[in-house]
């Protein structure tokens, strides 16, 4: 596992404004204190424009990013079941961070997983910078669904965040969301099937834990859609 400090400061919105809502969560003194000296900003600028995606984790494999981990349990689950792949869980918000990092410290070195990233970071900002094709998987467990209609253009998946994505993948590589929203659902599957890049739609549950999130949503009744769609 490759950890990195927080910085204050966030990246810069992309086109159109941010993706997700910026939540103040409250840390106590040592939580914060743990989690500035596990984490450090990730931004374009810290690695040359246009490198590989395994750069972010410093070895030659694989790839997975993901998405808004929050607490990090599908990462974390991820990069467990396997060992040779590079994982990337990229958050913007304190909180799950925190969580996610606590649970890494209390691992012992043989069941920490040697290509796990955490990095607070927003995802958008992070890949631009990144070369084309070489990412293996993009996953977003759950992004805010942004319920209001006049926020709907803040929505992750939307056709020019998606055309950034998919210029992202590897040939063969996949698209993996999941949502508990029943129009955000309605919304990914025109956006994506439109998308003349990827071929896909909905699949059953994925191989990934029921996240902090996820369990939320089924407590209160609501149903969960996965998507899935490769490359062309």
């Amino acid at each position: 596992m490759t950890v990195d400090p927080a910085r204050e400061a966030g990246p810069p919105a992309p086109s159109g404004g941010r993706t997700f809502h910026a939540r103040g969560g409250r840390l106590g003194p040592a939580r914060r204190a743990r989690l500035d000296e596990a984490l450090v900003g990730l931004a374009p600028a810290e690695l040359p424009r246009g490198a590989p995606a395994w750069r972010l984790c410093g070895r030659q494999a694989p790839t997975l990013v993901e998405i808004g981990c929050g607490r990090g349990e599908a990462a974390l689950h991820f990069a467990r079941a396997h060992l040779d792949w590079n994982v990337v869980a990229l958050d913007v918000h304190r909180g799950g961070l925190a969580h996610l990092v606590a649970v890494l410290a209390d691992l012992g070195d043989a069941d920490r997983p040697p290509g796990l990233r955490v990095a607070r970071a927003d995802a958008l900002v992070l890949l631009a910078g990144l070369e084309d094709r070489s990412v293996d998987v993009i996953r977003a467990l759950f992004p805010d669904p942004w319920p209001k209609r006049k926020h709907h253009h803040r929505r992750l998946v939307q056709a020019r965040h998606v055309a950034l994505l998919v210029s992202k993948l590897r040939v063969g590589g996949r698209l993996e969301v999941a949502t508990d929203h029943g129009d955000y659902a309605q919304q990914m599957r025109r956006v994506l099937d439109a998308e003349p890049h990827l071929s896909g739609g909905s699949v059953g549950r994925r191989d990934r834990p029921t996240t902090y999130y996820e369990a939320r949503a089924l407590a209160a009744g609501r149903s969960v859609t996965d998507l899935s769609y490769r490359r062309r």
